[in-house]
């Protein structure tokens, strides 16, 4: 009887371990995407960059001839919209390394996690018998990373919502103030 309970026991762990190693290897899958999305933002900021620096100074060559004025006005609105995209794709990019670290550090939670749980199965199968305890033991030690993972994606969710309620909050002072 005791040894199906062992078995029992060992197959739930090593469904254990088998989950944890799958999410590891998620989380290092969407870090390195993320990364890639992050280099791939900050070309597009280094071209948007050149070009409202070059567009500044032709809108600036173009100003010195009176001829050209329509010429100046298309430069400038042109400038205008890569500085707003500018800005954006930095926003983006914050929010790109953001979620990056947030993986990353799931990534390593999960392998500190399944590093404990293999000590611990370690040390219960010395005397070829996983206990109560034991077994209570690692199964603890994974609601704690899903604790610990849930906290993760609330602090995530949390800090945009608190950016969202800051911007609305902006634009509705804003809003008041033009009214009045």
């Amino acid at each position: 009887m005791q040894n199906t309970g062992n078995q029992y026991c060992l197959q739930n762990i090593s469904e254990t371990q088998q989950q944890l190693g799958a999410e590891k290897q998620k989380r290092i899958q969407l870090v390195e995407k993320y990364k890639k999305w992050v280099k791939a933002v900050d070309a597009i900021d280094y071209i948007l960059a050149s070009s409202i620096v070059g567009l500044s100074i032709l809108g600036i060559g173009l100003l010195a001839t009176i001829i050209a004025a329509p010429a100046v006005i298309t430069t400038e609105t042109i400038t205008m919209a890569a500085g707003m995209l500018f800005i954006l794709s930095r926003q983006v990019n914050r929010k790109l390394k953001h979620t990056a670290t947030k993986h990353e550090k799931i990534s390593v939670l999960s392998q500190d996690v399944l590093q404990k749980i293999s000590g611990l199965i370690s040390k219960a199968l010395n005397d070829d018998e996983i206990s109560d305890e034991e077994f209570s033991l690692i199964l603890s030690e994974l609601d704690t990373f899903q604790e610990t993972k849930a906290k993760l994606r609330t602090t995530a969710t949390s800090k945009d919502e608190s950016l969202l309620q800051k911007i609305t909050l902006k634009r509705s002072q804003s809003s008041v103030k033009s009214r009045v």
